[in-house]
């Protein structure tokens, strides 16, 4: 029986001379040792490169990135019928593989070793003996073995299709769970011991923690565990507070029976740890790694805005009685309130009522509006703690805003026009509320065509950028009317305060938008509902527009399928009823327009994103932004999401090793978590699309960093095209949308993918502009309706008017 052992390392140059050396000087000798190194560029490669020398049993490759691509790349490399894991950062003792490869003697399939925590301090040990099972606890009918210490067949490895990629973290767990779910059940090899170092204080316990059960939440295992955890870690203590307000003896004995639990979960801890103190940090450090890791797996899970929501609830009976800034810190921000509105009251009753049941954004008083300001009359819904819902009977615009906002005389004539385009201009206006029903209004100017986009977030979330955006932008520049809907709000951490401003765009979120009221204003011309985001509560929409003759096309822009992006609200039988009901499918990428092909057994016409030709003209001088750092060497850029298992961290810090002298600059959103990175990495935050070709202007090479997954080859990178609109080359990671475009360069390794971009010539912007511009990808669209594309008219404004959050003491108008 020939016994191989992996390794997959990456930046491990301390680790991997002593790993080494303890694998060679193994009881039973490994036949080979296959180690992956992912693209150190802190001279691990160096190191492994002279082992091997002395070892000639030693076979080092380079992997592909990522600790699941790189464990697969060395088990294929392998020549073992038993392959054996373990990991750099941890160290086997003498007698590791014996044990490990003893049980296949008998017909083993898969083994179980285990882990000996080595902390510095006590506080250490205690987090590494809270984060794995001890011996005592181990329940075989349960227990899934680490990556650092097991072993299997090649065949079963191969039966499951090997280890996940495209995640970064709980990768061995959900390969445990392919495992048993494929009918493997893993033997226990105890004395298969491995030295782990663990996390060196409880923070960084806690922070790891969190990590796995985020990935466990995606991955959707262990599902029934986490729910007794938060059941147990979360409720109980909660109930116990409650009760005891009102039955102090009731509360205590739940308080005693939380105590007992955590006793009773941490009884064979103890003895693993060294030190007096261990009596009480052991069950602190247990406390909060469940803690930790249950919340990490709620957000994996797809319900990281559920504390958010709980707090809105709690905190709305109370929030009168605490400062406005206070209430709007423990709410996490109101993000989707982007109106400052003064409401015109009479009554002092209904002041209060006002005060109360509005957010901070809006002012409420008796005086009349100021000069300047527009003046609405309208019925209102008024829902507590939320934007009133407003019908407008009447809108008076001053003649300074009529000049700002309405270059067609037709919305004047309009309230439903003006007051849409009013509210999305972002300026203040003085709100006059009536009573009586809601009244349905026909709006002139929705003659030269509609079209409704039922879209995930808002028009102005991710700096504008968003492919619904584009594609709304470009339809109401062309004169038709669009109705832009989200169903979810901002994700993003600040409000940039972008205004889309155009008499033919009206932006709603779903619960605004009322579908008999939309047909009663008797759209004309073609009638086209574009669905790009195929949420469950969008089919009243779709059915009541496709019963009123609106073409349905369903645009397929992200494998909704992987629960890191379909997440807990993907329902596959309304996608079944969604394309039953569609004219036109579409899709942005070719893996998406295959998937979509086989589940419908239609046509799906392939649409990629694109770019924006008013805004990436390679002609207009731009300044050099304040903010880009200052340098004599190469401008790598990077802008867009920041967050998610799909983008490379690794791969953004091995480019400014490799090029020390680079600047290397990220625009967007701050992740919550960010890996240590070298000092000439820049992040930038989040910018409006409008401010990115500044950046541009400037740029050596664009970067696409991606980990390649299924995931990632399902996506159409519009910063590509938007890269090259501006005369610059690109280097990405090898996706398949990217292949064959001029002026992309593609390797598994990013530092070779930048050394070709460097030295190749810069792409011709106005070809590009005129291969990808966002005119063409809708014309693409409406040509399978059999519609013509429209000719370019007013273009849609974008200005920025930040939203104002009052103080209680200045809600009231004096």
């Amino acid at each position: 029986m020939r016994v191989s052992v992996i390794v997959p390392v990456l930046n491990e140059r301390e680790a991997v001379g002593p790993l080494v050396e303890a694998l060679f000087g193994q009881t039973r000798a490994p036949d080979e040792v296959v180690i992956a190194d992912g693209g150190s560029d802190d001279g691990t490669r160096g190191i492994l490169d002279e082992l091997a020398q002395r070892h000639p049993g030693l076979t080092v490759i380079d992997g592909p990135g990522g600790i699941s691509g790189n464990r697969n790349a060395a088990i294929r490399a392998a020549t073992g019928e038993v392959i054996a894991c373990t990991d750099a950062g941890c160290l086997p003792e003498p007698g590791w593989l014996e044990a490990l490869a003893k049980p296949f003697e008998s017909g083993a399939d898969w083994v179980a070793g285990f882990y000996r925590p080595e902390g510095k301090t006590t506080a250490s040990t205690a987090a590494g003996v809270v984060m794995m099972t001890v011996l005592e606890e181990v329940d075989m009918d349960h227990f899934l073995p680490g990556g650092s210490s097991q072993a299997f067949t090649k065949e079963a490895w191969e039966t499951v299709g090997g280890f996940p990629e495209g995640i970064n973290a709980g990768e061995d767990t959900l390969y445990g769970e392919q495992l048993r779910s494929a009918g493997y059940r893993p033997e226990f090899a105890p004395d298969a011991l491995v030295a782990w170092h663990p996390p060196s204080s409880l923070q960084e316990m806690a922070d790891k923690a969190r990590l796995w059960g985020e990935a466990d939440g995606i991955n959707r295992v262990r599902t029934g565990a986490y729910l007794r955890v938060i059941a147990a870690y979360w409720i109980l203590p909660l109930v116990a507070v409650v009760a005891a307000s009102f039955f102090p003896i009731l509360g205590l004995a739940i308080l005693v029976a939380f105590l007992a639990i955590v006793i009773f979960r941490t009884r064979f801890k103890y003895r693993w740890v060294r030190g007096w103190s261990k009596w009480f940090m052991v069950p602190i450090a247990h406390v909060r790694q469940q803690l930790s890791q249950s919340l990490g797996f709620l957000e994996g899970f797809g319900l990281g805005n559920l504390s958010k929501k709980v707090k809105g609830r709690v905190l709305r009976p109370i929030q009168r009685f605490l400062p406005e800034s206070w209430v709007q810190s423990l709410a996490g921000e109101a993000k989707p309130l982007r109106h400052n509105v003064d409401v015109r009251l009479d009554n002092e009753t209904l002041i209060t009522r006002w005060l109360q049941d509005t957010p901070a954004t809006y002012r409420v008083g008796t005086k009349g509006p100021k000069p300047g300001q527009a003046l609405v009359q309208a019925t209102v819904e008024l829902r507590p703690g939320l934007e009133p819902l407003a019908s407008p009977l009447a809108v008076s615009l001053p003649e300074a805003l009529v000049k700002d906002l309405a270059d067609e005389p037709q919305i004047l004539e309009d309230p439903v026009a003006s007051y849409a385009v009013l509210r999305q201009s972002g300026h203040r206006y003085s709100l006059v509320p009536s009573l009586g029903g809601f009244t349905a209004r026909k709006d002139p100017i929705m003659g030269a065509g509609s079209l409704v986009v039922l879209a995930a977030v808002p028009i102005h979330d991710v700096g504008g950028g968003s492919r619904g955006s584009q594609i709304a932008q470009e339809a109401a520049s062309r004169n038709m009317h669009v109705t832009y809907l989200s169903r979810f709000d901002a994700a993003e951490s600040m409000d940039l305060g972008l205004r889309f401003i155009h008499p033919r765009l009206e932006e709603m979120v779903i619960g605004e938008f009322d579908a008999e009221s939309f047909l009663a204003r008797d759209p004309q011309g073609p009638r086209i509902a574009l669905v790009e985001f195929p949420h469950r509560d969008y089919k009243p929409i779709v059915e009541a527009l496709w019963n009123n003759g609106f073409r349905i096309v369903y645009d397929l822009i992200d494998d909704w399928d992987d629960a890191t992006l379909g997440g807990w609200w993907y329902d596959h039988e309304f996608v079944e009823w969604l394309v039953a009901h569609t004219h036109v499918l579409t899709a942005s990428a070719p893996s998406l327009v295959r998937s979509l092909r086989e589940k419908s057994g239609r046509e799906v016409i392939e649409v990629p994103n694109g770019v924006n030709a008013r805004i990436f003209d390679i002609d207009i001088t731009r300044p050099v932004p304040r903010d880009l750092p200052a340098g004599d060497g190469p401008l790598f850029e990077y802008h867009g999401s920041l967050y998610g298992n799909w983008f490379d961290w690794s791969a953004i810090a091995g480019i400014a090793r490799a090029f020390p002298e680079a600047r290397i600059v990220l625009i967007g959103d701050r992740p919550r978590r960010i890996p240590e990175l070298p000092n000439n990495v820049h992040l930038l935050g989040l910018k409006p699309q409008g401010a990115l070709p500044s950046y541009l202007a400037q740029a050596d090479v664009g970067l696409i960093p991606f980990v390649v997954s299924k995931t990632t080859h399902a996506v159409s990178p519009l910063k590509a095209f938007e890269y090259l609109a501006m005369g610059v080359p690109v280097a990405a990671a090898p996706l398949e949308p990217l292949e064959g475009l001029d002026g992309v360069h593609t390797n598994t390794n990013l530092f070779e993918a930048v050394l070709r971009a460097l030295a190749s010539p810069r792409p011709v912007g106005h070809e590009a502009l005129a291969r990808h511009g966002w005119g063409e990808r809708l014309g693409r669209m409406l040509a399978e309706l059999e519609v013509e594309l429209p000719p370019l008219g007013r273009p849609v404004r974008v200005e920025i008017h930040p939203i104002l959050h009052y103080a209680r003491e200045d809600r009231i108008i004096k």
